[in-house]
């Protein structure tokens, strides 16, 4: 699932630093959508793309910002 998407934009969604927002983009649609990244996803490509983005494999996680 990882391997047909490219992923940026990382950002913390929550001021607990648990769940890691960030853009999907489709490799062969250019469709892009929102992810949110879990270590607890009960999918392994969710808890894959966490560890991925904790590793910087997509650029550094940005900080969280509340939603005004």
């Amino acid at each position: 699932m990882i391997d047909s998407y490219t992923v940026s934009d990382p950002v913390w969604a929550n001021p607990a630093n648990t769940i890691i927002n960030c853009t999907l983009t489709d490799k062969i649609t250019g469709q892009k959508f929102e992810f949110s990244a879990n270590p607890l996803d009960p999918e392994p490509y969710g808890r894959q793309m966490y560890e991925n983005c904790i590793n910087g494999v997509y650029g550094p996680i940005a900080p969280y910002v509340p939603t005004p």
